[in-house]
């Protein structure tokens, strides 16, 4: 085995020492939680792997098959039976619907909570959902702010929720209905 100038195997194929080991146990954990939130992540796949959010106010969002659009409002239509039911999402289902619950394809959260000066993927998802129901958030941009709260306030009263604008788990509840 190669030895160092002193003879005491610090040379490059020597074993390692008492005091590299806390090192490589540390790098090692290091590069376990790396690979491991690299799982975990959301990508750019589907509705729950979008990525991060980042505001950008020339962006909106369309309520019909999760897709951004740069500048303008989102183009949701309904089918015009005035109930707020989505008529038709363009990506072969007809009421919007995940698993039994109502889903705009952007977050599948139902316990998050939103209010004032929020903003992400679910302040997308309760904009849509929103407006599948009736009530006019503005713009789909995911910006919880002012018609947000007043379309939210607007919805829990109608049905007979605490109106106070905060989107909780039982609004969720109401909005995936």
């Amino acid at each position: 085995m190669p030895r160092g100038k002193d003879g005491k195997g610090k040379g490059p194929l020597a074993a390692p020492t008492v005091r590299t080991w806390p090192v490589a146990c540390v790098a090692a954990v290091f590069a376990a939680g790396l690979l491991v939130a690299a799982a975990q992540w959301p990508g750019e796949a589907g509705p729950e792997r979008r990525g991060a959010f980042s505001y950008d106010a020339t962006r909106t969002y369309d309520c019909e098959g999760g897709r951004e659009r740069e500048g303008g409002r989102d183009g949701v239509r309904t089918d015009g039976r005035g109930d707020g039911r989505e008529g038709g999402r363009g990506d072969g289902r007809t009421d919007g619907r995940e698993g039994g619950a109502r889903s705009a394809g952007y977050s599948p959260t139902r316990d998050v909570s939103l209010d004032r000066g929020g903003s992400g993927w679910e302040v997308v998802e309760a904009q849509c959902l929103l407006r599948r129901h009736g009530f006019d958030p503005g713009a789909v941009d995911g910006a919880y702010g002012e018609s947000t709260e007043a379309a939210a306030r607007h919805f829990q009263r109608a049905r007979g929720l605490v109106a106070d604008g905060i989107v909780g788990p039982g609004t969720w509840r109401e909005l995936r209905r």
